[in-house]
């Protein structure tokens, strides 16, 4: 994960939402217990199997769950197909 130092930079570079996410990121590294300076690939691995796990104890189709993000809010909001 990015230093909190480098929090400021890196919002500064991306948008609101991106920017929402990173901070989703980081409260979840924090909460979980991963390092600082850890790798934030993995950090967003483990988030999204939590939320594949809690969209599954909520009764949710996780591949609608994913086509809704990837299909609806990303493709609107970045004005680009999703990659296959």
């Amino acid at each position: 994960m990015v230093s909190e130092r480098a929090d400021t930079a890196v919002h500064s570079k991306i948008d609101g939402g991106t920017a929402w996410a990173y901070t989703a990121v980081r409260a979840f590294a924090r909460f979980t217990g991963q390092v600082e300076g850890g790798d934030i690939g993995t950090v967003i691995s483990n988030l999204i199997c939590e939320l594949h796990r809690l969209a599954n104890a909520e009764g949710l189709d996780w591949g609608e769950v994913v086509a809704g993000g990837e299909l609806g809010h990303y493709a609107a909001s970045s004005g680009r197909r999703p990659r296959n």
